[in-house]
């Protein structure tokens, strides 16, 4: 059977692969399923999942760069509200959450994509050809993800493991499915110093609950189907798409967006995230081939989308004391570029401890097209250095002052190396009527008097003694 077809791009890396047949090198350690594999399955495919379970662990290494984020938010601007969509992020800010899906990709050799454009890494071979996006998850390790300094954050070098973490079969004779689930953490390259075999320690983590150094996981549920039937080509060839089934809107949204995906975008998405699949790029090939009306939009830049709309609202409507925590969602229908859709929310249930959203997709009819629910928690305090106070009378030795290496009477840093003790009384210089003000003031500040303030060891400037302009 021809392998030709069209599916939504998945990320993966570093495998031996043929351009139809894959050979996948032996797995150091068994991966085992999300969920057992079921009796009844037939012995070739128990045989095929056990295969697809043990292909190795693959892992990412990769800077988060500015430019490549600016990019996607350049991209999603003319789509997004301007609240929604920060076009500039300086290094060190925190990646907003979806923009991960623009990194970590792999860029095998062309020669080596299947003729749709699409990699072969997690495919179980003929004559399950065809991919699509079918869902996922993501979940934040929240008081790390937003950490100022050890987040996740644009500039850093992260590093991504993913596995296949579940194989399943369903339906039966032309309509049979295979559904992979890949399960992927992200952590800070720098986190994981010190450690012996940081990248094999990483990996690890990827068959424990714990969450180990991770700041992100995402699951990807991916379905694989068979070529299109006989009789299914020859309806394509006489004019007939593929029809779509809209499930019912939930109702009213508390908040919503409509916008019309345009060629432009889609190309712009595929170039991001090293995505060559014809759906996305090639029209004459989604509506000869595949039997669409037209080139369909990315299964993670509809992702994307929803996380830049719940975020935006849930920083509004909270005044940024809130933050989204996981989302769980599932494409249930196509989008198709130059057709309008709308990105709708509302609230589920609200707690003190966070609220949870219905969110969703609606195409042109109205009907969802992908569907999700996401948590909220209360936004991490910073963390700030504890000062213990000290009573008016409880006042410090000079021997026990810490030097700080600066002159606070005039703000100019001073070297303070060989300074172990005051110069005799007789020594000591002179101050100006200014800094025996400010030194006064700061006495007073910290409960000290001037008999029990320390003394540097090092004579003040000239310059220094003449009080500044605006002092």
């Amino acid at each position: 059977m021809t392998a030709m077809s069209l599916f939504t791009t998945c990320l993966v890396r570093t495998a031996e692969t043929r351009s139809q047949c894959m050979r996948w090198r032996p797995s150091g350690a068994r991966c085992y399923s999300a969920s057992p594999a079921s009796s009844s399955d037939p012995e070739w495919f128990q045989t095929l999942r056990n295969e697809m379970l043990n292909r190795p662990t693959v892992s990412y290494r990769e800077n988060v760069h500015v430019e490549t984020d600016e990019k996607l938010a350049n991209s999603l601007s003319t789509f997004l509200p301007r609240e929604w969509c920060r076009r500039r992020r300086p290094a060190g800010s925190i990646l907003p959450l979806g923009h991960s899906l623009v990194y970590f990709n792999t860029a095998m050799p062309v020669d080596q994509l299947l003729p749709d454009g699409t990699d072969p890494l997690q495919s179980p071979g003929e004559p399950w050809t065809r991919r699509m996006w079918a869902g996922g998850s993501m979940e934040l390790n929240t008081e790390q993800y937003y950490h100022a300094n050890r987040g996740f954050t644009a500039g850093s070098d992260m590093i991504c493991a993913e596995r296949i973490q579940d194989v399943q079969l369903r339906g039966h004779g032309d309509a049979v499915k295979i559904f992979v689930t890949l399960h992927r953490r992200f952590a800070r390259w720098d986190s994981l110093h010190g450690q012996d075999a940081p990248q094999a320690s990483f990996e690890q983590q990827l068959h424990s609950d714990e969450w180990g150094k991770a700041l992100l996981k995402e699951e990807r549920n991916l379905v694989f189907l068979t070529d299109k039937t006989a009789a299914e080509h020859e309806s394509i060839r006489a004019g007939q798409f593929v029809p779509v089934r809209y499930l019912e809107s939930p109702g009213n949204p508390d908040f919503s967006h409509t916008l019309t995906p345009t060629r432009s975008l889609l190309f712009r998405y595929s170039a991001l995230t090293l995505n060559a699949h014809l759906i996305h790029l090639d029209r004459e090939y989604a509506r000869n081939v595949e039997g669409h009306r037209n080139l369909l939009v990315h299964g993670p830049l509809s992702l994307t989308l929803m996380l830049h709309a719940i975020c935006g609202h849930v920083k509004a409507k909270t005044k940024n004391r809130r933050i989204v925590e996981s989302i769980r969602y599932r494409n249930l229908a196509p989008l198709y570029c130059d057709e309008e859709m709308r990105i709708c929310g509302a609230m589920k249930n609200s707690l003190p401890t966070g609220d949870v959203y219905d969110i969703w997709i609606e195409g042109p009819t109205g009907g969802v097209a992908v569907k999700g629910t996401v948590r909220t928690v209360p936004k991490p305090r910073p963390i700030m250095p504890q000062f213990q106070h000290r009573p008016q009378g409880d006042r410090i030795k000079p021997s026990s002052y810490p030097s700080s290496g600066r002159d606070e009477s005039i703000g100019r840093a001073k070297s303070t190396r060989g300074a172990t003790r005051a110069p005799p009384e007789h020594h000591r210089p002179t101050k100006s009527a200014h800094e025996a003000r400010k030194m006064s003031e700061l006495n007073v500040a910290l409960g000290l008097d001037d008999r029990t303030r320390p003394n540097s060891t090092e004579q003040p400037e000239t310059a220094a003694d003449e009080p500044r302009k605006g002092d």
